[in-house]
C-alpha cells in the first residue's frame, strides 16, 4: 500500500517550489509514496516577503516571485508576543486534504510550514505516524506554544537543524524539537536550506523514513 506523505512549504513559497527541493528525497524513496504539496491559503504582500528574505540573509529569485507565487500558512501580527492570524483556515484546509485520501501516513513541514505542522499535530487536526520538519521553530504565539510545551507528541519525528543559522532561530528549532518524544535531530554544517545536496543526507533522512513508514505499516496489517 502506497504512503501519502503532506508536504507544507515555508513561507514566501508553494508547493511546487518545495517539490523541486524534495525532488532527491522522493526519488530516493521511490514509488511506494505518494507526495502531496498543497499552496498555503493566504497571500503575503511583497513588502513583507522581500523583508522576511532580508531577515534570512538572502533575496528571494526573482523567478519564484509574482501572481500566484507566493503563499503563507498565516501571518504573524506586529503586538509581541504576535498573534498568527490565519491559521484556523489553513488548519482547515488541512483537515479536507486529509479526509479526501482518507488520513496521510507522514507529514513534512519546511520553515513556516513546519511551524503550522506541529500545530496541526499539538490540535490532532492531523493523526500521521511520522513527523519530518526541517528549519523550523516554536510557534510564538502563546496560545500554540502553549498547548506544544504543555503536552509532548508521542510520533517519531526527525528534524533537520542549520548550525550557520542565526542563534536564535537554531535555538528555537531546537525548542521545538524539544516538544516531541525522542526526537531526532540531524544537524549541518548549513544556513536556513534542507539538506538534502550534502552527500549521505538524502539517504540518511530516506531511510529513516522508510523505517517508520514499515514499522507503522506492520502494526496496521496486524
Amino acid at each position: 500500500m502506497k504512503q501519502n506523505i503532506l508536504c507544507l512549504h515555508g513561507y514566501s513559497m508553494n508547493g511546487r517550489w518545495l517539490k523541486d527541493w524534495l525532488a532527491p528525497l522522493e526519488n530516493s524513496l521511490g514509488p511506494g509514496y505518494t507526495f502531496h504539496y498543497p499552496d498555503a491559503p493566504h497571500t503575503p504582500p511583497i513588502e513583507e516577503i522581500h523583508k522576511v528574505w532580508r531577515m534570512l540573509g538572502a533575496n528571494i529569485p526573482k523567478h519564484r516571485l509574482g501572481d500566484g507565487l507566493n503563499h503563507c500558512w498565516f501571518r504573524a501580527s506586529h503586538e509581541q508576543p504576535p498573534r498568527y492570524d490565519g491559521v484556523e483556515v489553513s488548519l482547515d484546509l488541512l483537515k479536507k486534504l486529509s479526509e479526501d485520501i482518507s488520513g496521510f501516513d507522514g507529514i513534512i513541514g519546511w520553515s513556516q510550514g513546519a511551524i503550522l505542522a506541529s500545530i496541526a499535530l499539538s490540535q490532532q487536526t492531523l493523526k500521521p505516524s511520522w513527523a519530518m520538519l526541517g528549519g523550523g521553530a516554536l510557534a510564538r504565539d502563546p496560545t500554540y506554544a502553549q498547548a506544544l510545551t504543555g503536552h509532548k507528541l508521542t510520533l517519531p519525528s526527525v528534524h533537520l537543524l542549520g548550525n550557520l543559522e542565526p542563534a536564535k532561530a537554531k535555538q528555537s528549532a531546537k525548542r521545538l524539537a524539544a516538544c516531541f518524544v525522542n526526537p531526532t535531530v540531524i544537524e549541518n554544517q548549513i544556513d536556513h536550506q534542507l539538506p538534502l545536496g550534502i552527500p549521505g543526507q538524502t539517504q540518511l533522512i530516506s531511510d529513516w523514513i522508510r523505517q517508520h513508514s514499515e514499522r507503522n505499516q506492520y502494526h496496521a496489517d496486524k
